[in-house]
């Protein structure tokens, strides 16, 4: 049918230690965003000291199931 539109959209907040902030992200995911047999890489790294690091830069990044 026409005029009808899907899209998943992922909404993470979190809070900066630096500036005392909560901060907010959201993406849209389309239809043609969806990929069959894959996920999304882990972002999250426990470090030697326990805390958690973030790799922001393997925020979209997908892997094979």
């Amino acid at each position: 049918q026409e005029g009808k539109l899907l899209a998943i959209i992922a909404s993470v907040s979190g809070h900066d230690g630096t500036y005392s902030n909560t901060v907010y992200s959201r993406y849209y995911y389309r239809p043609e965003d969806i990929v069959k047999d894959q996920y999304f890489e882990d972002i999250m790294i426990r470090l030697p000291d326990r805390k958690i690091m973030i790799d922001y830069k393997k925020f979209h990044k997908l892997k094979s199931v």
